[in-house]
């Protein structure tokens, strides 16, 4: 049986009314002076326990050739489930 959200519509792959669609958009942005590199992403998964999201965002400076990471933060996977 899929779950459902606050709004009532089915996730999940067994859903043939609403099917989740699995999807990952990541974007990486380099400042001008080429020091600073700004990554964010979300991706979306369909296991059939229900939707779950992923959320990164790192920042990254360059010191002496090498970017290292400043800030990481990554937001464990979660569901629509788990925000009720």
């Amino acid at each position: 049986m899929a779950n459902q959200t606050k709004a009532g519509s089915e996730t999940g792959t067994g859903s043939a009314a609403s099917p989740c669609t699995p999807f990952s958009v990541n974007l990486a942005v380099l400042s001008p002076d080429d020091q600073t590199q700004v990554s964010f992403g979300i991706s979306r998964h369909c296991p059939p326990s229900g939707t779950l999201y992923i959320i990164i965002f790192v920042l990254r400076t360059n010191e002496s050739g090498t970017f290292q990471d400043r800030i990481t933060l990554m937001r464990k996977p979660w569901s629509i489930a788990d925000s009720r």
